[in-house]
């Protein structure tokens, strides 16, 4: 069935460039180089955890696994996130790639594989 919850106290929501869902009750916001994982679903909502260490703008982050969160920056730097730890465990960076804000960008990984979009 449908399920609406409502969300408030977004951290610095003004600054968040992108949302995403993990987990049960997490969302991941993307403000600037940090993740913030934030979870509304707690009796005190709020940021549990900041993931720090992108390079540059975080510009796609993909959430399905329960464990791992991707992030892809401008520099074209895939990182994998242990989500519970805030640890990176894998670096990517991808050759001959650019990325600009105001694009949709897309990131996928599964397993050892990943899928993204870029501009060229």
């Amino acid at each position: 069935r449908n399920h609406h919850t409502e969300v408030d106290n977004v951290p610095a929501a003004d600054s968040v460039t992108l949302l995403k869902l993990w987990g049960a009750n997490y969302l991941i916001c993307a403000q600037n180089r940090n993740l913030l994982i934030y979870d509304y679903e707690d009796q005190a909502p709020g940021v549990k955890r900041i993931i720090r260490g992108q390079g540059s703008e975080i510009m796609a982050v993909d959430s399905q696994d329960p464990e791992i969160i991707a992030s892809l920056d401008r520099d074209a730097v895939v990182k994998l996130w242990n989500g519970r730890t805030a640890e990176c465990i894998a670096k990517l960076k991808v050759p001959d790639a650019h990325y600009h804000m105001g694009y949709p960008y897309y990131l996928c990984v599964s397993g050892h594989r990943l899928l993204l979009s870029a501009d060229e």
